[in-house]
């Protein structure tokens, strides 16, 4: 193992390594750190005090992911006879979740909006002496929790729309010839779909690879198989 540390460096930016916190060690059940190796490779290694005696010796390559993939992305890729359904299902799902949170934002925007006229009406009461000070200020103080409240849940729809249309993204990526693609893909963009795939990886100590699909694309492998 020490012949890793001097080129260590622990990954934190899961944009680096999106599968990071996706893999674990299959018999301990250790989530791997994601680590960059002569700040080049990836791997994925456990470090944990309960399984101190194997970290030392586990260590993954981000690489041998990929090839497990290279070998079997076939089986994620869409039938001809079922894309068009798909993309219609695609278009009518992700459309509805954009349109759900743009109408929770119209009503977040009307509400805000009365929110900011009232500092109007409290500015007017206050200077014609109908509150007191002390009832001025309560009222200015909760007004504007009111109004840091709701732009917190629109920063929060608005975060979720980002999400939304990300995630996306990956899926349409799946209405093209993913087989055929894939073999001039950039590393990043094959992490990326592969992120899009996997819910889970387990790691055993003979490094042999274990890989929980979610739940479209196990039964996108199932018509594959068949």
């Amino acid at each position: 193992a020490n012949k890793y540390w001097r080129w260590i460096t622990y990954v934190l930016d899961r944009q680096l390594t999106p599968l990071k916190w996706k893999v674990r060690h299959k018999e301990t059940w250790d989530l791997m750190c994601t680590s960059l190796l002569k700040k080049k490779y990836i791997y994925f290694h456990v470090h944990s005090r309960k399984s101190k005696a194997t970290w030392t010796r586990l260590w993954y390559n981000q690489n041998e992911i990929i090839k497990v993939f290279d070998e079997n992305i076939w089986l994620y890729s869409i039938p001809k006879k079922y894309k068009e359904d798909v993309k219609n299902w695609l278009k009518d799902f992700y459309t509805e979740r954009v349109e759900y949170n743009r109408k929770k934002r119209d009503v977040f925007n009307k509400k805000l909006s009365k929110l900011e006229n009232e500092k109007t009406s409290l500015i007017k009461m206050r200077s014609n002496w109908e509150i007191t000070s002390e009832e001025f200020t309560d009222m200015k103080n909760q007004l504007i929790n009111d109004i840091a409240d709701l732009k917190d849940q629109i920063i929060r729809l608005d975060n979720d729309d980002k999400d939304i249309l990300e995630n996306f993204d990956k899926m349409v990526e799946l209405l093209v010839e993913l087989s055929t693609k894939w073999k001039t893909m950039s590393v990043e963009k094959k992490v990326w779909i592969i992120n899009s795939i996997v819910v889970e990886l387990q790691i055993d100590n003979k490094k042999r690879l274990y890989i929980e699909e979610n739940l479209f694309f196990k039964a996108l492998q199932k018509v594959n198989y068949h």
